[in-house]
Protein backbone atom coordinates (compact mmCIF):
# COMPACT_ATOMS: atom_id res chain seq x y z
CA UNK A 1 0.00 0.00 0.00
CA UNK A 2 1.15 3.70 -0.93
CA UNK A 3 0.43 6.57 0.77
CA UNK A 4 -1.33 9.61 -0.94
CA UNK A 5 -2.60 12.98 0.24
CA UNK A 6 -5.68 14.57 -2.14
CA UNK A 7 -5.86 17.97 -2.12
CA UNK A 8 -9.11 19.20 -3.39
CA UNK A 9 -10.27 22.78 -4.07
CA UNK A 10 -14.56 22.84 -4.36
CA UNK A 11 -16.43 26.08 -5.43
CA UNK A 12 -18.17 27.96 -2.24
CA UNK A 13 -21.17 27.80 -2.98
CA UNK A 14 -21.75 23.89 -3.87
CA UNK A 15 -21.64 22.73 0.03
CA UNK A 16 -24.19 19.44 -0.90
CA UNK A 17 -23.04 18.39 -3.89
CA UNK A 18 -19.31 18.59 -1.82
CA UNK A 19 -20.53 16.42 0.48
CA UNK A 20 -21.83 13.92 -2.06
CA UNK A 21 -18.23 13.61 -4.01
CA UNK A 22 -16.43 12.97 -0.94
CA UNK A 23 -18.94 10.20 -0.33
CA UNK A 24 -17.75 8.37 -3.42
CA UNK A 25 -14.48 9.67 -3.11
CA UNK A 26 -14.26 7.56 -0.02
CA UNK A 27 -16.55 4.72 -0.75
CA UNK A 28 -14.29 4.29 -3.73
CA UNK A 29 -10.99 3.94 -1.46
CA UNK A 30 -13.10 1.52 1.52
CA UNK A 31 -14.63 -0.37 -1.90
CA UNK A 32 -10.86 -1.28 -3.09
CA UNK A 33 -9.05 -2.31 0.61
CA UNK A 34 -7.57 1.30 0.96
CA UNK A 35 -7.21 3.04 4.26
CA UNK A 36 -8.39 6.69 5.14
CA UNK A 37 -6.50 8.24 7.68
CA UNK A 38 -7.21 11.60 7.98
CA UNK A 39 -9.96 13.65 6.15
CA UNK A 40 -9.98 17.27 6.97
CA UNK A 41 -12.06 20.34 5.99
CA UNK A 42 -10.04 23.57 6.37
CA UNK A 43 -13.11 25.01 4.72
CA UNK A 44 -13.24 28.34 2.96
CA UNK A 45 -9.95 29.98 2.16
CA UNK A 46 -9.10 32.88 0.25
CA UNK A 47 -7.05 32.14 -2.88
CA UNK A 48 -3.57 34.11 -3.67
CA UNK A 49 -4.81 34.39 -6.77
CA UNK A 50 -8.09 33.93 -9.00
CA UNK A 51 -8.82 30.36 -10.22
CA UNK A 52 -11.81 30.31 -12.53
CA UNK A 53 -12.97 33.44 -11.99
CA UNK A 54 -13.09 32.62 -8.00
CA UNK A 55 -10.92 34.31 -5.00
CA UNK A 56 -12.25 31.86 -2.03
CA UNK A 57 -12.68 28.14 -2.37
CA UNK A 58 -13.66 25.37 0.26
CA UNK A 59 -10.57 23.17 1.16
CA UNK A 60 -10.43 19.49 1.63
CA UNK A 61 -6.88 17.63 2.59
CA UNK A 62 -7.75 13.41 2.44
CA UNK A 63 -4.59 11.42 3.65
CA UNK A 64 -5.05 7.69 2.14
CA UNK A 65 -3.60 4.72 1.90
CA UNK A 66 -4.14 2.90 -0.96
CA UNK A 67 -2.61 1.13 -4.33
CA UNK A 68 -2.07 3.08 -7.64
CA UNK A 69 -5.28 1.57 -9.91
CA UNK A 70 -7.27 3.16 -6.83
CA UNK A 71 -5.51 6.62 -7.63
CA UNK A 72 -6.32 5.89 -11.37
CA UNK A 73 -10.23 5.33 -10.91
CA UNK A 74 -10.10 8.67 -8.24
CA UNK A 75 -8.61 10.95 -10.55
CA UNK A 76 -11.33 10.28 -12.80
CA UNK A 77 -14.28 11.00 -10.95
CA UNK A 78 -12.21 13.55 -9.73
CA UNK A 79 -10.82 15.72 -12.92
CA UNK A 80 -14.30 16.08 -15.04
CA UNK A 81 -15.83 17.29 -12.07
CA UNK A 82 -17.59 20.61 -12.57
CA UNK A 83 -17.72 21.30 -9.14
CA UNK A 84 -13.87 20.86 -8.25
CA UNK A 85 -11.88 24.23 -9.15
CA UNK A 86 -8.26 22.52 -8.45
CA UNK A 87 -7.15 19.11 -7.45
CA UNK A 88 -3.61 17.56 -6.33
CA UNK A 89 -2.18 14.10 -4.95
CA UNK A 90 0.80 13.89 -3.65
CA UNK A 91 2.88 10.68 -3.00
CA UNK A 92 3.81 10.76 0.80
CA UNK A 93 5.17 7.15 0.99
CA UNK A 94 5.56 3.87 -0.39
CA UNK A 95 5.35 0.74 2.07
Amino acid sequence: MITYELVILFYINKNIIKSEIIKKIINLIIEYKGLIKNCEDLGNINLYYIIKNQKKANLIILNIECNKNVIKKLEKIIKYNEFIIRHIIVLLKKN
